[in-house]
């Protein structure tokens, strides 16, 4: 499914930390390179992070050190962790453009060792050493941003909550809580993610946000990833939602369909919306289509229901795949398996297979609604202030 999405105000904000501040994010592995990522949006007053060769290193194997405006930092991993970093030198006044500031930060077995001239400082690896590290830094020299978002031992295991003790920066913190509190949460933690990593194709979505840093993302990029798959999975039901009521509604007469019960869980899902979506410049809003659906259900819902599964078949379906469920009543392979079943008993739902028989047809329908409503009742119920942790 190829489209763009547009974020939407909601009950929930998600407001993503570093969002609208100009950096560097830094992430370290076990590899010697350092993954950068570049913000997008500079001024002449910020500067990118890159690596440079060291100084006064003449070996045959060049080492390199991270620069960003005028500092340098030299980075030494003893202990195999992996660390996100957020990095920027913000100079507006430019007082004496020939002092350096070379930092020297080891990440030891026991300690995180910064040396800078001849002084050196001991920090532990909990949340008051990493306070006491970046405030050390700032006192070196109060143009320096340096803030660790997040920091862990490479041979953490993956079963840990999202904000786990690793995760140093409270307004990050607050928002993986909230994602763990969301009721689709519990079903989509193991969907597999598309990573470009060839060795190991499959990474599950919670495995996926718990170890960013060793998949060379940053937590930010991650929580963006996971409401983008939690918002197909909500659309995905609301196409079975009208796929089946489309059915049923020609399948007995109008007056004896439960209405009321359609309406009510296409309410649930347009409040459930994360973001609308935007494809072949059509655009998407269950929270736009179904109002539509609601204000005029009663003239003509056969006909309101039949133009909103076309409209919507069009994210999922090509024009083929759509002649082509016409006549088979069978979905096409997008919808495989979808979703995996909540209780342990069930292989597959076979949602993609339609019954011919209409008792089949309804018990169908009839777990639909279950999942909708047992997913996407309190989506948007919590609310975030992003003052609670500044």
């Amino acid at each position: 499914m190829i489209y763009k999405t547009y974020f939407i105000v909601l009950i929930l904000v998600f407001d993503f930390y570093f969002g609208d501040v100009f950096g560097n994010i830094i992430l370290i592995g076990q590899e010697p390179e350092i993954h950068i990522i570049n913000m997008p949006n500079k001024t002449r007053f910020n500067y990118d992070a890159k690596m440079i060769p060291k100084p006064g290193c003449f070996t045959s194997s060049v080492k390199t050190v991270l620069q960003c405006g005028r500092i340098t930092i030299d980075f030494l991993n003893d202990k195999n962790i992996f660390a996100e970093i957020f990095l920027n030198y913000n100079e507006r006044v430019v007082e004496n453009p020939k002092i350096k500031r070379n930092l020297k930060i080891t990440f030891g077995e026991q300690n995180i060792i910064l040396k800078h001239k001849r002084k050196q400082g001991n920090f532990t690896y909990d949340e008051c050493g990493i306070q006491n590290l970046m405030a050390y830094i700032t006192n070196i020299d109060e143009h320096i941003q340096f803030e660790v978002v997040k920091i862990y031992e490479s041979n953490l295991p993956n079963n840990r909550t999202l904000a786990h003790s690793t995760v140093y920066d409270n307004r990050l913190k607050m928002q993986l809580h909230k994602i763990e509190e969301l009721s689709i949460w519990p079903y989509v933690k193991e969907e597999i993610v598309n990573v470009d990593i060839s060795t190991q194709p499959n990474i599950t979505l919670e495995d996926f946000i718990n170890n960013s840093t060793k998949y060379k993302k940053n937590v930010v990029f991650t929580l963006e990833k996971a409401l983008r798959i939690m918002n197909d999975r909500i659309f995905k039901y609301a196409f079975l939602l009208l796929v089946y009521a489309h059915i049923i509604v020609n399948y007995v007469e109008t007056e004896n369909v439960n209405l009321e019960l359609i309406k009510k869980v296409s309410e649930i899902l347009s409040k459930a919306q994360i973001f609308l979506i935007n494809s072949n410049n059509i655009e998407y809003s269950l929270q736009s289509d179904f109002k539509i659906l609601h204000n005029c259900f009663v003239l003509s819902p056969k006909k309101l229901i039949y133009d909103f599964m076309l409209k919507y078949s069009k994210l999922f379906l090509t024009s083929e795949e759509t002649s082509d469920f016409t006549k088979t009543q069978k979905l096409p392979q997008v919808f495989e398996g979808f979703p995996k079943p909540h209780e342990n008993n069930i292989i597959s739902y076979n949602f993609e297979t339609i019954p011919r028989e209409y008792d089949e047809i309804k018990i169908k329908f009839d777990q639909i609604i279950k999942l909708i409503t047992t997913e996407c009742i309190n989506i948007f119920d919590i609310t975030y202030n992003p003052e609670e942790n500044q």
